[in-house]
């Protein structure tokens, strides 16, 4: 008998390669994906709850799914079981069964729970390695629907910013060695894909320690990228996010010598007000980003630098909102991406006092979002002429899209044949 599943995924990349791995261990142990309207048996919901907005949506999709699939097994996995510690609390709210819930913190191990429980069978599963009471898991690559591969090489985040709930959703700081990391990288490479994206909830923290238990400073991850960049057949590497203060001078100094680290990071700013970055509980003051971004430009002029920012955040005047701006506008950002800030019951910044309107964060939004169109224009007409290479992601005819190492999106006709996830030269 086949057993069939459908695998919904909300939320960050962290979480997608989280859904991949569960994916892949299940395909291995004779599973199959089910297709569009074919009856599950299984149904995993891997949550986000990095607001209140986020877990509303978890909420909804799992009510929506127990309606439409009465007779499969619901297992909730990812960041809203833990942000809530009590597994009862999240069981009432939903009404499931306990042993459904699986915190991101046991997403590992969640393989083998369903074979114990939708199957009742306890042998334990292969493929699987123990790290000091964590797991990453060993499972080889496949040509998915994705053109890019995102590698996982770190979990856990203990910064504690104001308004975010992460660290209790993922608490634990754990990296994967650099052998593991070598290893899924060539399997992915074998497999066909020509850029890799090393991705983390906190990436900058990657550590080479002996049994991924420490916290590093930036300065690991350079010496990871090091080897990395030396693998055979390696097409391109890229960094899916970083904060400003683990942008380490050998990481720049690498970034400015190798043609195979993609030009560009994300490094999130939240705010240009000093007052708001220091109730949001961010490492660093407006002087401390801008003196980094400045040397990172000064050694890589053609870098694209995007960020993420927070509007309306608890006490953010107009005032602080126009500082933002012309923060944004003094960096020189290729695009920013704008979020209204949603209060999460379980941070510090849903108690904070001077809480902002909605219409106020709609129209703050609204205008930074212009401000953001005006950048990336501005940006992509300084790269005019100038020769890129684009990872294809979609093929139409002749006419291919995909996305540059500068991370803007793409677009030129070509009568070679090429192939999804193939590199190709293009200009601006």
């Amino acid at each position: 008998m086949v057993n069939f599943f459908k695998i919904y995924t909300l939320g960050c990349k962290v979480n997608q390669v989280d859904s991949r791995e569960l994916k892949n261990f299940l395909i291995e142990n004779g599973w199959q994906e089910a297709s569009k309207n074919q009856k599950v048996n299984l149904i995993i919901v891997n949550s986000c709850s990095v607001t209140m907005t986020a877990i509303s949506k978890t909420r909804k999709l799992i009510t929506r799914l127990k309606k439409n699939n009465v007779n499969a097994k619901i297992i909730l996995t990812g960041c809203y079981p833990r942000v809530y510690l009590q597994k009862g609390v999240v069981s009432k709210q939903q009404k499931l069964d306990k042993k459904m819930i699986l915190g991101a913190d046991e997403i590992s191990l969640s393989v083998s729970e369903i074979k114990r429980t939708v199957l009742r069978d306890n042998k334990q599963l292969p493929g699987s390695q123990k790290k000091n009471g964590s797991e990453f898991k060993i499972s080889p690559p496949f040509r998915g629907g994705r053109a890019r591969y995102y590698l996982k090489i770190q979990d856990g985040c203990n910064q504690f910013c104001s308004y975010c709930v992460i660290p209790y959703a993922r608490d634990k700081m754990i990296s994967k060695s650099e052998d593991e990391i070598v290893q899924e990288l060539k399997e992915a490479i074998k497999v066909g894909y020509q850029e890799i994206i090393l991705c983390g909830i906190h990436l900058g923290r990657f550590s080479l320690k002996t049994g991924g238990n420490g916290i590093g400073d930036g300065e690991d991850l350079a010496r990871l990228l090091k080897q990395l960049i030396k693998i055979k057949g390696l097409g391109r590497i890229r960094l899916s996010s970083i904060e400003v203060n683990e942008v380490s001078d050998e990481l720049i100094g690498l970034m400015q010598k190798s043609e195979k680290i993609c030009s560009h990071l994300h490094i999130s700013l939240q705010s240009g007000s000093d007052k708001i970055l220091k109730l949001m509980r961010r490492p660093y003051t407006k002087r401390d980003f801008l003196l980094r971004v400045s040397k990172i430009k000064k050694m890589i002029p053609e870098i694209a630098l995007t960020t993420d920012v927070i509007v309306g955040f608890p006490g953010e005047t107009e005032q602080d909102f126009q500082e933002t701006i012309e923060f944004i506008e003094k960096v020189g950002f290729a695009k920013v991406h704008v979020f209204s800030f949603s209060s999460h019951e379980k941070s510090l910044a849903s108690r904070f006092s001077n809480q902002v309107d909605l219409e106020s964060k709609k129209q703050r939004a609204y205008q930074l979002r212009k401000v953001s169109e005006r950048l990336e224009q501005s940006y992509l007409d300084s790269m005019r002429g100038k020769v890129a290479k684009i990872v294809i992601e979609k093929i139409d005819g002749q006419r291919v899209t995909g996305r540059s190492e500068y991370y803007h999106l793409l677009t030129t006709e070509t009568k070679r044949a090429i192939k999804r996830g193939q590199l190709l030269k293009v200009r601006f």
